[in-house]
């Protein structure tokens, strides 16, 4: 994939879409649900041409301090938006392949999942 036009082709194809969430994701991003045996959660994939972010909404910063989820994970960024906390992971669009997207997105989906149960939200 070297176009964001194929990115979401692919998340499309791939991926449910969350509406609910999709304002947040923007016209030209997706909001993907992204489904295991345990949890589903939702996954926003932003166009920051020539990047391409995976990001997931951990909690309002009401709910948490920086340092809380900051010590609740270890492998992702960290990033305030708006009123909230949000894990990203940023990848160069003119290398991404499949497997480029789906590993990044299952583990921002996984660690925000582990972060808001760490959490108690």
């Amino acid at each position: 994939m070297a176009e964001w036009q194929d990115v979401k082709d692919f998340l499309i194809e791939n991926y449910e879409k969350d509406f609910g969430m999709s304002i947040l994701a923007g016209p030209d991003g997706y909001a993907a649900v992204v489904q295991t045996d345990s949890f589903r959660e939702v996954v926003l994939v932003f166009n920051d041409s020539p990047i391409v972010t995976v990001a997931a909404i951990i909690c309002d910063t009401s709910q948490a301090t920086f340092e809380q989820i900051w010590n609740a994970q270890t492998t992702i960024g960290v990033g305030l938006t708006n009123d909230s906390y949000m894990l990203r992971n940023l990848s160069v669009m003119q290398t991404l392949d499949a497997a480029d997207l789906q590993v990044p997105m299952y583990l921002v989906a996984s660690s925000a999942h582990k972060i808001r149960t760490a959490l108690g939200l």
